[in-house]
């Protein structure tokens, strides 16, 4: 922010604020505060390290330069001469001793234009570059690139041609925010959190990203990459039985119990793997549909794992303890109080993961997984709700779901008792897989909700 308001970038925003804008949702929206954020603190590295992380976090087919010496100066927003009336401004210049870096930082789905790197490459030779004789400089692209890189490259450089009549060119590379924050997490990650000034720069930068939605996502698709399911291990499916019959006081013959408790092991492992995946992937679902509260979370089919003063054996189930086993996370957007009042149009939005739909409960009995539908035949599911009061209630929302202990809100109830509107709509987990996947399923909810007349995002 500091650089953002010393290269004035911050007094155009508050000339047309509406009285209900929200700071968070400002900050967001702007693309020169996360790059302010970010560079600022990454200068703040020791050279070689700052240079490592931005040479991990290019994903373009060419790379940067391996080592580059010490970081001279970093200048945000430089003004450079295109013409004698026309100045271009680059997000950040940066020099090191062996070569120079002109970055040029979208919001994500903001897109990069060829015109503004070639006019940026083209003022920096004619403004800057006499000062940096025979040194390298590269151009960095960060995100709004889609699959289209080298296409723009190549524009820029005929551009610069055509125009300009420089035919050198652009050395071009790219990342995105996202690949730059794994860049920084990798470079980090063996590193005491407890100990060093530099992780408390790691916590800034993830902070500052994750305002814009980007954050460290383990995604359902990286579980079930070959390295990751080797180290896990493949489970047995008679382990299931082992168990089921030494509950029933039989005897197993010891080198099948041993067996069936290595699968224990690996189930809990890969049961870990799973859980922060889908804690990561409601994380994503509710920044993508703009919900930032985190408000309440409860298992829909059984109790919430009892506290430590309280006993986990008497009236309790061995499912109390797998909460995540059929589970809703219950968020509200920005600026709204679950304490107050709800207000017309106020949404609340439950994310609800179903683990497993073949789960089968028969009477009161403690269900059994060895009863329930076989695994091949059952599905892993999201269920997508946002509900929408559709005028001012005399309730809250904190009533409004303890009044629903299990969060599994009846449409009927909604519309009868509180005059709300329900949409409601089910995805298979495995079409979440990974960022471009989940985008799909956010546009085709977004999609419904509109034409149900909720409109989370008012032109």
């Amino acid at each position: 922010m500091l650089q953002a308001i010393l290269n004035g970038k911050i007094g155009k925003l508050f000339s047309d604020l509406e009285a209900q804008t929200h700071w968070r949702e400002l900050y967001r929206s702007n693309e020169d505060f996360l790059t302010a954020s970010v560079f600022a603190r990454l200068s703040y590295l020791p050279s070689s390290v700052f240079w490592q992380i931005l040479y991990g976090a290019v994903i373009s087919e060419k790379k940067l330069p391996n080592h580059v010496g010490e970081l001279k100066n970093i200048q945000f927003w430089p003004r450079w001469n295109l013409t004698k009336r026309k100045q271009k401004e680059p997000d950040i210049f940066i020099e090191f001793e062996k070569v120079n870096l002109i970055i040029e930082a979208k919001l994500p789905f903001n897109p990069q234009y060829a015109e503004q790197w070639a006019e940026e490459f083209w003022a920096y030779q004619c403004d800057a570059a006499e000062e940096y004789e025979g040194k390298d400089v590269y151009l960095l692209a960060i995100d709004g690139l889609s699959d289209n890189f080298e296409q723009l490259e190549t524009e820029a450089n005929q551009i610069l041609t055509k125009k300009y009549n420089f035919s050198d060119g652009i050395c071009a590379v790219a990342c995105s925010w996202q690949s730059l924050l794994s860049a920084i997490i990798n470079q980090f990650q063996s590193v005491d959190d407890s100990k060093t000034v530099s992780q408390f720069l790691i916590h800034d930068l993830k902070e500052s990203l994750a305002l814009h939605g980007i954050h460290d996502t383990h995604w359902l698709k990286d579980i079930g990459q070959e390295n990751t399911l080797s180290k896990v291990g493949k489970l047995q499916d008679s382990s299931i039985r082992v168990f089921n019959t030494l509950i029933h006081g039989e005897t197993i013959p010891m080198n099948d119990i041993n067996a069936a408790l290595i699968d224990v092991r690996k189930a809990y492992r890969l049961l870990y793997l799973y859980q922060k995946s889908v804690l990561d992937l409601a994380k994503e679902i509710a920044d993508g549909l703009d919900f930032q509260q985190n408000c309440c979370w409860t298992p829909i089919q059984f109790k919430t794992p009892p506290n430590r003063d309280n006993s986990p054996f008497k009236d309790r189930w061995a499912w109390d303890m797998l909460p995540m086993y059929d589970v809703s996370f219950l968020f509200l957007r920005e600026g709204v109080n679950k304490e107050k009042s709800v207000k017309v149009g106020e949404c609340l939005l439950k994310v609800h993961i179903i683990s497993d739909n073949g789960y089968q409960e028969k009477g009161k009995k403690e269900p059994n997984p060895i009863e329930f539908q076989a695994t091949e035949n059952s599905d892993t599911i999201l269920e997508l709700i946002v509900i929408q009061a559709s005028k001012d209630l005399g309730k809250t929302w904190v009533n409004i779901w303890n009044n629903n202990s299990t969060c599994n809100f009846d449409t009927e109830q909604l519309l009868r008792k509180y005059e709300m509107l329900l949409i409601r709509k089910e995805y298979c987990l495995a079409e979440l897989s990974d960022q471009e996947s989940l985008n799909r399923v956010l546009e085709d909810f977004k999609a419904n909700l509109c034409e149900r007349g909720i409109e989370l995002f008012p032109q």
